[in-house]
């Protein structure tokens, strides 16, 4: 099912619109509702030396499209947003430190680059950290990065840090012995300032990254991690495949 950038018209109004027949027929929705599907699944394929991967299932991450009709002036118009739902988490261990990564929204928008003509929220990778030494581990996000399937590193952003500071030094996340850090990660250059129309007051916008992958395209995760003394880099590798059902 595929819905205008701005909007459609609906052939049941077609003498009072005024379309082109044929525009009307091909961007006709059958009528109101979700269409849902599984889009993609996002699978962990290697880590850095001395982390073991848990064997489990592949994130499968569903998609659903609403589309609803409004009437405006003489015109109908056809109006689709996406939502997404995740199910499933990667186990990684080692180090006396668990990792358990997932999908997560951000709640950050944007134009929706898998079906071009909706909007979505921008999907995210959590983050699960888990302390089992007897001392504090620090995580440096200002060295953390996502290499994207082209090979470019991008910096992060993660929970807590404002937007409008997302470029600004921040500090590290300390995880006290047996304590867990729950945060996420997104590529901070992707996001920007923007208006979807000369109406609309700017909000912040990004561009879709892991919903917009195709199978068999990998990206990776570095993340480094350690105490006062010493930090190590964990790399993370993960590659995205076709739904199995």
């Amino acid at each position: 099912m595929r819905f205008g950038r701005g909007a459609v018209c609906i052939t049941a109004i077609l003498a009072a619109s005024g379309c082109a027949p044929g525009y009307q027929e091909h961007y006709r929705p059958a009528e109101n509702g979700e269409t849902r599907e599984v889009l993609l699944e996002l699978s962990l394929v290697e880590a850095s030396s001395g982390l073991q991967i848990i064997p489990g299932p592949p994130i499968k991450i569903e998609r659903i499209i609403t589309a609803k009709s409004k009437l405006v002036g003489s015109n109908w118009y056809v109006f689709g947003t996406s939502r997404f739902f995740v199910n499933g988490t990667i186990r990684i261990s080692g180090n006396d430190i668990d990792w358990d990564i997932g999908v997560t929204e951000t709640g950050i928008k944007s134009s929706d680059q898998v079906e071009g003509r909706s909007t979505s929220s921008l999907l995210g990778l959590s983050v699960k950290v888990a302390n089992r030494r007897k001392a504090n581990i620090q995580i440096d996000w200002d060295k953390a990065s996502i290499v994207d399937r082209a090979g470019n590193a991008h910096p992060v952003i993660h929970r807590g840090i404002p937007l409008a500071e997302r470029t600004k030094m921040t500090a590290p996340s300390i995880v006290a012995p047996g304590a867990a850090l729950d945060d996420f990660v997104y590529p901070n250059d992707f996001i920007g300032s923007g208006s979807r129309s000369k109406f609309a007051p700017p909000v912040w916008i990004g561009n879709n990254f892991i919903e917009a992958m195709k199978p068999g395209e990998r990206f990776r995760l570095h993340v480094p991690l350690g105490d006062e003394v010493s930090m190590t880099e964990c790399q993370f590798v993960f590659e995205v495949g076709k739904p199995s059902s």
